[in-house]
């Protein structure tokens, strides 16, 4: 289905075929897709809403239809009507309204204000945490490694009134040569357990992160459950092995597999990168696995 890289016309035709096959598909699947309830998540969400720009307000029902039939989304929005902002998935995946300020960030706000702070946002996906941050007074680069979340961030924050650098970043290479040096505070949740090469990549952005880390991501379960190691700058790093639909679905790496890392490992390479104040603040068993969230600081936090 790559058009731009088919090699005749009838090729190309082809392509194009199958891909309008796939929005009509898409758009069969949003007309299907049951509504949700806004009443609870206008309730949740109405200080964030009230800290958003207005630019929805002044957009009518079909218009919004519209705007929401024209991409590919996989996680939805409510705006101060209660009308979805974006779409599900699927009848069961981030089939419900996702919260405008997460509660992980949240939580990290009010213990660490990210007002004023520039954050880097590792795999902004749709915007919803990209927006969660703006909202809280949060300076916000958004890297991800798939367009067409570039894309949907920038309309989700344009719903929304809000807008921010956003660069295109296969995490597998080389940083975009236009990031910045230095951030505050990075980002990073529900993407480390998305690498082939997560040891390499955090020694390439903790160096450049100057207060903190929030970081939320799958480990490996237990030594039980380790499958293999791997050397980085002659450090030895044991990992679980995950499989990657890395073709069919949004929410799964770049590759073919990634690898859990420990958390104990976890912890280490943020101390050998100078954050002395580690913060271990969830360590839960999830659907996928276990899943831990951390906290990292540079200076020592009360």
């Amino acid at each position: 289905m790559d058009l731009l890289r088919a090699p005749s016309a009838q090729a190309r035709q082809v392509s194009a075929e199958a891909i309008s096959r796939a929005a009509l598909d898409f758009a069969a699947s949003y007309e299907a897709a049951p509504r949700p309830e806004p009443a609870q998540a206008l309730e949740r969400d109405k200080h964030a809403l009230a800290l958003a720009g207005d630019r929805l307000d002044e957009i009518d029902d079909t218009t919004l239809d519209a705007f929401n039939k024209l991409l590919p989304w996989a996680a939805m929005t409510t705006d101060r009507r209660g009308r979805i902002v974006g779409g599900a998935w699927s009848n069961t995946k981030r089939a419900n309204f996702g919260k405008l300020i997460d509660n992980r960030i949240r939580e990290f706000d009010r213990f660490s204000p990210l007002k004023g702070k520039h954050v880097l946002e590792i795999g902004c996906f749709e915007g919803i945490h990209t927006l969660g941050c703006l909202l809280l007074g949060a300076r916000v680069t958004g890297v991800d490694g798939r367009i067409e979340n570039i894309v949907k961030t920038m309309a989700r924050l344009w719903a929304y009134g809000q807008t921010t650098p956003l660069l295109f970043w296969d995490l597998e290479g080389e940083p975009p040569y236009s990031l910045a040096q230095f951030w505050d505070v990075l980002h990073h949740i529900g993407v480390l357990y998305h690498l082939t090469n997560p040891v390499e990549h955090l020694d390439l952005v903790l160096p450049r992160t100057k207060q903190a880390i929030i970081l939320d991501t799958h480990v490996a379960f237990d030594d039980e459950h380790v499958d293999g190691t791997y050397t980085v700058a002659g450090r030895i790093y044991r990992y679980q092995l995950q499989q990657e639909a890395h073709t069919v679905s949004p929410f799964a790496g770049l590759r073919d597999h990634a690898k859990w890392l420990r958390v104990e490992d976890l912890e280490d390479i943020c101390r050998r990168h100078g954050f002395a104040d580690i913060r271990r603040v969830e360590d839960r068993n999830e659907r996928n696995g276990r899943r831990v969230l951390l906290w990292a600081f540079r200076e020592s936090v009360a």
